[in-house]
């Protein structure tokens, strides 16, 4: 699918972690990469405030997915070719 950046955010709090995502979406078009899909386990997702659309949980329009990443302060990012 594309490239899995996994990042231990274990230890810290919610506007840390939620700006972390931000430089992730925002730097991607730099490295010719979009974010296409934010994934976590439920107890993270529980804690953060994602927007609904449509139905689905969202990062700024990125797709938020609870799945088992391995551990409950991992957060997983998914980047896909720009082409």
């Amino acid at each position: 699918m594309g490239d899995i950046f996994r990042l231990d955010l274990e230890d810290h709090d919610d506007l840390y972690i939620l700006g972390v995502l931000g430089v992730f979406l925002e730097e991607a078009p730099n490295r010719g990469r979009r974010m296409v899909e934010i994934r976590m386990r439920k107890v993270l997702f529980d804690r953060l405030a994602f927007q609904e659309s449509a139905g689905q949980c969202t990062f700024r329009s990125v797709p938020v997915v609870v799945t088992d990443t391995g551990f409950d302060g991992t957060i997983e990012v998914v980047l896909a070719s720009l082409q």
